[in-house]
């Protein structure tokens, strides 16, 4: 990752993403994109194929929010904290429309997080971070392992309410009950914030099924041995499914 303070065309991202279906599940309703400044990752949920379609939706539409204002000489939307959320907020819509249109999807709904090079307010490169739901993004400095993200679960509720432990809530029976996810109101809300880019950081983002199984500790192994992005996204991924795959299971690695 380069640290370029006065040029936003001269800061490039790697980008490396694998996703498994896993041990127990029987389609995989994670999905994630890329392009060269916009990384998604989402996690979807539904019967029958709502959950796929929601993450492929959530997705597809983020992206495309920006690909297309340009394509289409639409009035461009910014790189910036408001256009990141407004992507969301109409793949929120989109969702919730396709729901409505087909009742065989009614219900779906999906997690998603997101990381952009965008800009700051002085014209300065940024990673801009948005999530919903508990897919997450961590930030890896000086060989530490960071959160960025907050959980939108009822476990990650009763965490910071100090009414559980972390461990406690590893193992809660309700720790896949979602507080928030697109698709499911039409007013969700979507944290959004800036990080500032610094020279040798690394990212991750993942869905649940890679935290549920890979510690921290082993997640930092990783990234601390293994420069390649693509091959660390597979080491991570393979080695989660390896630990019980209970879930799907997706990594994306930036560097």
């Amino acid at each position: 990752m380069k640290n370029q303070t006065n040029s936003l065309k001269e800061t490039t991202v790697s980008c490396g993403a694998s996703t498994h279906v896993g041990k127990v599940r029987k389609n995989n309703q994670d999905s994630f994109g890329f392009n060269d400044y916009l990384f998604v990752v989402a996690d979807g949920m539904g019967g029958h194929l709502g959950g796929e379609v929601a993450s492929d939706l959530a997705v597809k539409t983020v992206i495309n929010v920006f690909e297309s204002s340009g394509k289409l000489k639409r009035k461009k939307i910014k790189r910036n904290q408001s256009g990141l959320l407004d992507a969301v907020e109409q793949a929120n819509h989109q969702i919730i429309q396709t729901a409505t249109e087909d009742s065989s999807l009614k219900g779906m709904g999906t997690t998603l997080c997101a990381v952009m090079l965008g800009v700051q307010e002085n014209e300065s490169p940024a990673f801009v971070i948005a999530n919903i739901g508990d897919s997450r993004v961590y930030q890896f400095s000086n060989e530490n392992l960071k959160q960025t993200t907050e959980d939108h679960s009822l476990v990650a509720d009763l965490v910071r309410a100090g009414e559980l432990t972390t461990q406690e809530a590893a193992r809660h029976p309700q720790r896949n009950v979602l507080t928030r996810a697109l698709g499911i109101d039409a007013a969700s809300k979507t944290d959004i914030y800036e990080l500032a880019i610094n020279d040798g950081d690394k990212y991750l983002l993942c869905s649940d099924g890679l935290f549920n199984e890979l510690s921290e500790v082993r997640i930092t192994e990783i990234l601390t041995e293994v420069s390649d992005p693509q091959i660390a996204s597979e080491m991570l991924v393979n080695e989660a499914v390896e630990a019980g795959g209970h879930d799907n299971v997706t990594a994306m690695v930036l560097t």
